[in-house]
């Protein structure tokens, strides 16, 4: 009887007896298409755990997301309400401020006027418990009547919080349309902007618009580096 030893020993004895070899290769190969249909099994059942825990992991991260998106909007939420608190906070502060602010604004106007944007000799036009100068006034007042500003332009310039007139650097008269705010918004800008274009088409002549306040916020920042108003920043203190 052949005894087998080793590998190098049964290679010998196959490749010296083919049928042996064939017989044997049947046989590995019987045994692998027996084993198949459980290997396939196998396969599938690991494929189904690894869907359903790809699933669940899919649902955790859009659970996550979705927690985080909520979590984003409540944050969001708060902080808004919290902006909003704090605005009108700082709005009532500014209100209770606002009248002594003009008031020390206008007691000082000339000097603003001339320290930061190079107005001499200014003289106020209108300012705060005073009625608007006749003459100013008057011209305006032709200027609607001949079709030059309507009359709500009109009733807009008069409700500027401090109109000024004042000499420019290179000798001529020039108007400032004035609006003083604790804090400087938007809407100071806008009206500063617009009332001081009314100014120059009812008289001819240059006309500022100039916003004074301890500071501004941020669209006023932008509007006024954009050159649509000159700033005066005046410390309230």
């Amino acid at each position: 009887m052949t005894t087998i030893n080793t590998i190098e020993d049964l290679a010998r004895i196959l490749e010296e007896h083919p049928r042996w070899a064939q017989a044997l290769r049947a046989l590995i190969l019987s045994q692998e298409l027996m084993d198949l249909p459980g290997r396939f099994e196998n396969f599938v059942q690991e494929q189904q755990a690894f869907n359903q825990e790809q699933k669940t992991f899919n649902e955790s991260i859009t659970t996550f997301v979705q927690e985080q998106r909520d979590f984003n909007e409540r944050t969001d939420e708060r902080f808004n309400a919290l902006q909003g608190s704090m605005d009108n906070l700082q709005g009532s502060v500014d209100n209770l401020k606002g009248p002594t602010y003009e008031m020390k604004t206008a007691s000082n106007l000339r000097s603003l006027l001339r320290q930061h944007l190079g107005l001499r000799n200014a003289r106020m036009l209108k300012g705060p418990n005073r009625e608007t100068d006749e003459e100013f006034a008057a011209e305006m007042d032709k200027a609607q009547e001949s079709g030059s500003i309507t009359e709500e332009e009109l009733n807009q310039v008069f409700l500027l919080d401090v109109i000024a007139q004042a000499r420019a650097p290179d000798g001529r008269t020039v108007y400032a349309a004035i609006e003083v705010s604790v804090t400087v918004d938007e809407r100071d800008v806008t009206r500063a902007r617009d009332r001081a274009e009314v100014i120059r088409r009812a008289t001819g002549a240059p006309a500022e618009p100039v916003v004074i306040g301890e500071s501004t916020d941020a669209r006023a920042a932008g509007m006024i580096g954009n050159g649509e108003a000159r700033l005066v920043i005046y410390p309230y203190g």
